[in-house]
């Protein structure tokens, strides 16, 4: 499959067919993880793989959202080193995030469905992975055969077109929670999204569907790690 039509056919798909990934298909997805960008090329992560019928079952409850890991063919679990430095905290969570889409593009280009799940029970995860303590799981990546219909490349248009941002320091907008409405942007300091009903908050936790660019670095990681400046909590990902 060419790199463009995995793009396009890469879905989040929780419901698997029943079947084995193959050795050798599971060993070029996590060289994919391996060859993700790393920050430094720190490279702090270690990809934890779990295809044992009853650990993905114990491992579907680490999280309220994360019952397809026990259907997975497979599940990836990423699992990073606990750390104190803020800075170093953020590097951490941007380079799973590119290690994470780098699996989930290998996938789609054999053929394999793909989810992410959250981790909130982290002792848990740690029973059933046997990660030391200095480290958590920071996210599941399941894989599997999709069980409705096979990859495609998705042809109707499900996001809004792009639009051109800008850098420029200003406050953040937000919207009511439960707004699934197309993404709001900002553009020079001024909202260009279709939706205008929005209360100016400068570090504010956005929800899903907004797309804002600031000039102003702590606000971009507010952006990026899903809480505002200084809070150090970690939250569970949507799925």
């Amino acid at each position: 499959m060419e790199t463009w039509d995995a793009i396009r056919s890469r879905r989040n798909v929780r419901s698997y067919a029943q079947g084995a990934i193959a050795p050798q298909d599971l060993d070029r997805i996590l060289e994919a993880a391996r060859r993700a960008p790393s920050a430094g090329n720190q490279q702090a992560w270690d990809f934890v793989v779990c295809t044992d019928r009853e650990q993905l079952s114990q491992l579907a409850r680490v999280w309220r959202a994360a019952r397809h890991v026990a259907s997975s063919a497979a599940t990836i679990a990423l699992v990073a080193p606990h750390s104190d430095d803020a800075q170093l905290r953020d590097l951490i969570q941007f380079d799973l995030g590119q290690a994470t889409m780098s699996v989930m593009l290998a996938a789609a280009d054999l053929g394999i469905g793909s989810a992410h799940a959250g981790v909130h029970d982290q002792e848990l995860a740690r029973r059933v992975l046997g990660f030391p303590q200095d480290r958590f799981c920071a996210l599941l990546i399941t894989l599997g055969t999709p069980a409705d219909r096979p990859l495609t490349p998705i042809q109707r248009r499900i996001r809004s077109p792009n639009r051109q941002i800008r850098s420029q320091p200003s406050p953040i907008p937000t919207r009511p929670r439960g707004s699934f409405a197309s993404p709001l942007v900002l553009v020079n300091g001024q909202l260009a999204g279709p939706t205008q009903a929005c209360v100016p908050a400068r570090h504010a936790w956005l929800g899903r569907n907004v797309v804002a660019v600031s000039g102003r670095r702590r606000q971009t990681e507010s952006l990026a790690t899903g809480r505002s400046p200084g809070r150090a909590e970690s939250r569970a990902p949507d799925s």
